[in-house]
């Protein structure tokens, strides 16, 4: 993908909400030219809405008003005809320190249902301000050590929210996700909470939530990798209701143990395989080689992990999860073309791996991001001491939630695993499954009377139509300057339509509701099976042999330590040496 590739992908996603009405909001600020053009211009990508700077005087006739110098009171009258305000930056109170503690959220329905009676811990890079004395019938939204910092006030026919957090000062070129993400949130998330509620029923609807944990490395060749025992984890799945999938290295894929790949056969798709880069060296998705070279390195992938498919009647998953989910853009469309149907990546990684590419500044926030003229990347979270706040957040934005593990993480027993799938469960509208099943179901809607359009993120969705449809129209972000690509839909009786279009196809008629695959199969497919391989290396075999040497030994290597380190530390004690720096940085 070339730079203008995504900075034209940055306009076509502002250019999406002309499909769903539009919320004009009015900006009041104690300073014109305060520098959040930034800003709002990223929050206008992500959400259906427009920001129109007005005066106390003209602040009638907007869907809502967003207040940015703290004073409430200009707030009273457009809230006592019904237009809901958010007040930001409340100057009374005393200042909250930068990693204060916990954040406590209530029960107001003013906040994201999956936030309600949560609780988030906050990062180091903010300054808050708790608020004044709470009136009589306001609802606490958020608190610090029991003291407000977030409340609804109601009005008249409205609500004004007041928040004592100020908004950051976004520069130009910077993303949002900088400043929105588990280390970071209680800056943003007032005024985001407050956009998803204001176009929650007239915006683009996602299916469903899905989630999924993956553990990262494992080899097949014997019935446990490391801490990790494959009959355990599948008993646990089921118990605990959750799916895992496991991202194997194809280099490892000439052997499989006969009793782990009944479980996997046995288990699917509550248990799953999917692809972790080639040769797992370093830099395996991170080519920057001639185009020849990338392309052999994806097809390679797809041989090794067909041989194990045939000699063990085993699915994989044609989703790439590269080694530390990071892949540079050279290696975009050729996994596409190769028909690799997604792929997990970190967000923070794939900005710094690839510096010439000039992303949206909305960037990272939605459901997927499109790349190399379609190819999903759908986010991962880190294993890391954030998780629960990393899982409110992709709850809140709607994305998938795939939280990716290591063997190391169960050294202690499966509890952290079980722990994740019960806060996961408890979330709203939460649907497990595989990476496939969640590539599969990528897609957003919106319903006007018969009509249904879906907004595509995968190249190949399920798409459950509901009764009282008569036309589809189908929405793909991914074509450029009018080109036109193929869209092929079939149901259990086989294809019902075939045609082609631009970025938004017209409306296809609609006989009956039911289950229906989307398919836009890719302008240059390449079979992977005529790819050359590419040149043989001993590297990767050797550090293969000593990472398979490492993770096999470290049970009885944990056994050792522990006997040296003595008794087993408190809950308190523990959680605290897990969540010092220095473990973090080792996963």
């Amino acid at each position: 993908m070339k730079v203008a590739d995504c900075a034209a992908l940055g306009n076509r996603v502002s250019d999406m909400s002309a499909n769903v009405e539009k919320k004009v909001i009015g900006v009041l600020a104690d300073n014109p030219s305060s520098g959040y053009e930034p800003l709002l211009a990223a929050l206008a990508e992500l959400y259906p809405v427009e920001f129109h700077r007005t005066s106390l005087s003209a602040c009638r006739g907007f869907d809502a008003l967003l207040l940015l110098d703290g004073d409430s009171t200009k707030a009273l009258v457009a809230a006592a005809e019904g237009s809901p305000c958010l007040v930001a930056g409340e100057s009374l109170g005393i200042e909250l320190s930068a990693g204060s503690g916990e954040v406590c959220f209530g029960a107001s329905n003013v906040l994201d249902e999956n936030l309600r009676n949560r609780t988030m811990v906050t990062g180091g890079r903010y300054v808050a301000a708790f608020l004044p004395a709470v009136e009589p019938g306001d609802e606490i939204v958020a608190s610090v050590a029991g003291r407000p910092i977030w409340l609804a006030r109601f009005h008249g026919k409205g609500t004004i929210q007041i928040t004592g957090t100020s908004l950051p000062l976004m520069r130009e070129k910077e993303l949002l996700f900088q400043y929105f993400n588990e280390d970071r949130f209680l800056e943003l998330l007032p005024l985001m909470n407050f956009l998803s509620q204001l176009v929650k029923q007239t915006n683009w609807r996602s299916s469903s939530l899905r989630a999924c944990l993956v553990v990262d490395d494992p080899s097949l060749y014997l019935p446990s990798y490391g801490h990790l025992d494959f009959r355990r984890l599948a008993d646990h799945a089921e118990q605990h209701n959750f799916f895992v999938s496991v991202a194997t290295i194809p280099l490892d894929a000439w052997w499989v143990h006969g009793r782990v790949a009944e479980m996997f056969r046995s288990h699917y798709p509550r248990l799953s395989l999917l692809i972790h880069g080639n040769d797992h060296t370093a830099r395996d998705m991170l080519l920057e080689k001639d185009s020849d070279v990338c392309l052999s390195v994806a097809a390679q992938a797809l041989r090794r992990m067909e041989r194990l498919q045939r000699a063990h009647q085993l699915e994989v998953l044609k989703i790439m999860e590269a080694p530390h989910g990071a892949i540079a853009d050279s290696m975009f469309s050729h996994l596409l073309n190769l028909g690799y149907e997604g792929a997990l990546g970190t967000t923070r990684l794939l900005v710094l791996h690839n510096p010439k590419l000039t992303w949206p500044a909305s960037f990272g926030l939605h459901r997927s991001q499109i790349v190399g003229g379609g190819l999903p990347v759908i986010p991962r979270i880190k294993m890391t001491p954030n998780w629960r706040n990393a899982v409110l957040i992709a709850a809140f934005l709607r994305q998938p939630i795939v939280i990716v593990l290591h063997h190391g993480d169960v050294a202690d027993g499966y509890e952290p695993l079980i722990e994740i799938a019960g806060m996961i469960n408890q979330l709203d509208g939460v649907t497990w499954a595989s990476p496939l099943g969640i590539a599969r179901s990528n897609y957003t809607e919106v319903r006007r009377g018969d009509s249904l359009t879906i907004n595509l993120y995968s190249r190949r969705i399920q798409l459950a139509i509901p009764p009282g449809i008569k036309s589809l129209c189908v929405h793909r972000p991914w074509p450029q300057n009018g080109t036109s690509e193929e869209v092929i839909l079939r149901n259990s009786a086989g294809e019902i339509f075939r045609g082609s279009g631009p970025e938004m196809l017209d409306p296809i008629p609609v006989e009956s509701a039911g289950e229906v695959e989307v398919c836009c199969p890719p302008a240059n497919p390449v079979d992977y099976r005529t790819v050359p391989a590419p040149q043989l290396r001993f590297w990767p075999v050797t550090r293969k042999f000593l990472m398979e040497a490492r993770d096999r030994s470290a049970p009885w290597r944990y056994l050792v330590k522990k006997f040296f380190r003595g008794p087993e530390p408190n809950g308190l004690e523990r959680e605290n040496r897990n969540s010092c720096p220095k473990q973090s940085r080792k996963r």
